[in-house]
């Protein structure tokens, strides 16, 4: 009988010990995520955990992460690549396959490529920000030679800008104009078979 009653403990002890034990944990992992969003020091690491994210600590601090984050990373690509060509990264493939002929052909580089921003001086979406456009330098001769019969856009000063503004689709699509248009004479022009129809 004792034999008996001793395994039935013994089976009651080894059906509730595993609950007992889940609740604990459960429990303690709660309290233990109370102390990290209290402040408290972790126990693992003995740092002061916080469970906000990076990102919402930037905001509060009154950081803004667009100009020096985007142009740390431009520079970074660039250094690895000095093509540029990593730059073309989420470009239209038309763009992209243009700007690689150009690279290959001129030696010029892409200084520019997706990036989230509005045209200067205005509130209107630049075309790099839905991967529309890119900037490139180098020889201008080679690179409008290149860009002879281009059915996209692209800019007509380089000597002033010191870069060529390519685009392909969009409201630049077969323009050739200058940077910060403003001024008649600066006035997108639609290209020759456009003005003739």
């Amino acid at each position: 009988m004792t034999i008996l009653r001793g395994a039935v403990i013994a089976a009651a002890v080894s059906i509730v010990l595993p609950f007992s034990s889940m609740a604990y944990s459960k429990e303690a992992r709660t309290e233990q995520v109370r102390g990290h969003s209290a402040g408290k020091t972790c126990a693992k690491t003995g740092q002061t955990a916080s469970k906000s994210s990076h990102a919402a600590r930037t905001k509060r601090a009154g950081i803004k992460r667009t100009g020096a984050a985007r142009a740390g990373r431009a520079r970074t690509l660039a250094a690895r690549d000095p093509s540029g060509l990593a730059l073309t990264a989420g470009v239209v493939k038309p763009l992209a396959d243009k700007a690689a002929e150009i690279v290959a052909a001129c030696g010029a580089r892409v200084i520019s490529g997706v990036r989230h921003t509005r045209v200067a001086g205005t509130r209107t979406m630049s075309l790099h920000a839905s991967g529309q456009a890119i900037d490139m330098r180098g020889n201008p001769a080679c690179i409008y030679r290149h860009l002879q019969g281009w059915p996209g856009g692209y800019t007509t000063d380089y000597g002033r800008a010191q870069h060529v503004h390519i685009s392909y689709g969009g409201r630049e699509h077969g323009l050739r104009f200058a940077h910060g248009g403003k001024s008649p004479s600066r006035k997108a022009s639609r290209n020759i078979q456009i003005a003739r129809r």
